[in-house]
């Protein structure tokens, strides 16, 4: 966890730690103390914005996979193997999604008729 920590996401974890105690490895960090949250309703633009950000990471994450002697067949074949998953993954997060989209959309169109009057 500590590696991929620091292969995802360099120099944000604070005050690491770990130790082995009867053969099991116990790892710690600092919690940051701020919690990113949207403000305000979005516009579609900041919503694209925040999904080209998204994606970007994403990508950026599935690139630094290779790193370190993992070769593209390695991951191709981890891919396969564990495709029926990775598919029931990604259909609960996109049910999970939607359903916080459309409750959005609700809020929004709540919003609007109370401006509205």
């Amino acid at each position: 966890m500590v590696r991929a920590a620091h292969l995802y996401s360099p120099g944000f974890i604070s005050r690491e730690a770990s130790v082995f105690w009867e053969g099991v490895e116990y790892a710690g960090r600092e919690i940051p103390r701020w919690k990113i949250s949207v403000k305000r309703l979005l516009t579609e633009e900041d919503q694209r914005e925040i999904c080209f950000s998204v994606g970007t990471q994403l990508g950026r994450g599935h690139v630094l996979s290779l790193q370190n002697s993992v070769s593209p067949a390695r991951l191709l074949f981890h891919f396969n193997k564990n495709w029926p998953r990775i598919v029931s993954v990604s259909n609960l997060l996109k049910d999970q999604i939607t359903g916080a989209y459309y409750r959005y959309l609700k809020v929004l169109d709540a919003k609007k008729q109370q401006n509205s009057k």
